[in-house]
């Protein structure tokens, strides 16, 4: 329950990677805008193996067995949650389809979790020392060893825990994956060793292992595909989990499916906002907030113009900022607005 869901799907590009002394350096991991929605398909994990670090490495997957099973995820504001008191320290969250959220900390040059809920169980989990979720600007070769603490209530009783965690950017080259090829790609290894304890008395309940590997390039700011293998140790035995992830609208490509150039954009005018590149998109629908993350606009399109003129529930006013979120038949694109 502590494995790291940090891959789940973005939209947005905001920078781009640069080469220094050879090498790649990616400054996007993770950085989504609030409400950015993403989607991604679960892929069989039978023989499936993540391979080798290094560089100039080409990752083949093309024989990886994709199920077409959907997972889907939204960044948001604590606001927008039931559950911005409980994890006081967060300033956005990830939450995903099968009821789980990630109470994030945001800095400057690196993203931290302080919580984790899940629906499902019932469960709060409170990172006292927060965990490592994600730095910029990452490079092959980057290393960063931290340790991180939590405490949580299940079935009455009070548990803590603790361990350590390592990320390190192990290398770059070339991704190939759903019919898909990507150049300049950085991997990112993230493995943690934590063991759980029963509060009262100190007696270890469990031990957790993790090895995770993800795949970024410049142009998504979450993972093209991400590998997880979880090994669980408790009284009763050892289970061994494992999970892929595949990015289901990728941007980047060099695609032997083609490449879908979705020319979308918006502009405000007056108390609307027009929308340009509504047909070749096939958009469906599209949806604005405000800089809360408060959702002010829903429109559905059912023409098939060009144009869509949006209608704004007021009109805005100099140094407001918006985020409108188009969705397409294929994918979501978020465009962020202001009003100079």
């Amino acid at each position: 329950m502590k494995t790291i869901y940090t891959t789940i799907l973005g939209t947005l590009i905001w920078l781009s990677a640069i080469a220094a002394k050879g090498q790649l350096v990616i400054n996007t991991v993770e950085k989504l805008p609030m409400g950015t929605t993403y989607s991604f398909w679960l892929a069989d994990t039978a023989g499936a193996k993540p391979g080798s670090g290094g560089q100039d490495v080409v990752w083949d997957f093309s024989n990886l067995n994709i199920s077409f099973l959907g997972k889907d995820a939204e960044v948001l504001l604590p606001s927008q949650t039931a559950y911005e008191s409980v994890f006081a320290g967060s300033n956005e969250v990830r939450k995903t389809s099968d009821g789980s959220y990630i109470f994030l900390n945001r800095k400057a040059d690196s993203l931290f979790t302080v919580g984790f809920r899940s629906d499902m169980a019932n469960l709060n989990i409170h990172y006292t020392k927060p965990l490592l979720f994600a730095v910029n600007k990452m490079a092959y070769g980057d290393e960063y060893t931290t340790t991180a603490e939590y405490e949580y209530q299940f079935n009455g009783t009070d548990f803590i825990g603790s361990g350590q965690y390592n990320l390190n950017a192990d290398g770059y080259g070339k991704l190939t994956v759903n019919g898909r090829t990507f150049e300049n790609v950085l991997r990112i290894k993230l493995s943690q060793n934590f063991e759980d304890k029963i509060k009262a008395n100190g007696i270890v309940v469990s031990a957790t292992k993790i090895a995770a590997y993800r795949w970024y390039n410049a142009f998504n700011s979450s993972a093209i595909l991400s590998m997880d293998s979880v090994v669980i140790t408790t009284q009763g035995g050892t289970e061994n989990r494992s999970e892929i992830l595949v990015h289901k609208n990728p941007s980047g490509t060099l695609s032997v499916k083609g490449i879908e150039n979705i020319a979308l954009s918006a502009v405000i005018k007056q108390n609307f906002i027009e929308l340009t590149g509504i047909a070749n998109s096939h958009a469906q629908s599209v949806d604005v907030y405000d800089i809360t993350g408060k959702l002010i606009t829903h429109e559905t399109i059912s023409n098939n113009n060009n144009i869509f003129k949006c209608p704004l529930p007021y009109t805005p006013i100099t140094g407001q900022l918006f985020l409108v979120k188009i969705n397409t038949a294929t994918g979501t694109k978020t465009i962020k607005l202001g009003l100079k």
